[in-house]
């Protein structure tokens, strides 16, 4: 419903899956600070 709403209005979602979606990467895909 919410997806929904926001392509009615013309907005954009971001969908974010989660820490381990570039879990290749040093630090399960965080950045280095």
């Amino acid at each position: 419903a919410y997806i929904n709403l926001a392509a009615k209005l013309g907005l954009w979602v971001i969908l974010c899956l989660g820490p381990y979606v570039f879990s290749e990467l040093n630090l399960g895909g965080l950045p280095r600070y």
